[in-house]
């Protein structure tokens, strides 16, 4: 079941890249670029789409480590 843990910290680490918090620090980073330009001009569109793919990852990350979790507990009572 590493695999379904593995998974789940992945989820959980995108979940950190895209969490709205973060945005002002991309828009730093990506300032002066052409990607920084779009990031600017569709700010409320990025804050909306970052906060639901967060939300996504997030939980599905969450839910995938307590499975994992929850089948080691049960393959450890046989």
């Amino acid at each position: 079941m590493q695999l379904q843990k593995r998974k789940g910290y992945i989820s959980l680490a995108i979940a950190a890249l895209t969490c709205p918090c973060h945005l002002p620090i991309y828009l730093a980073i990506f300032g002066g670029t052409a990607l920084g330009v779009f990031l600017r001009d569709n700010i409320l569109l990025l804050i909306f789409g970052l906060a639901a793919i967060f939300l996504l990852t997030l939980t599905r990350g969450l839910k995938l480590i307590k499975e994992d979790k929850e089948q080691e507990e049960g393959s450890d009572s046989l």
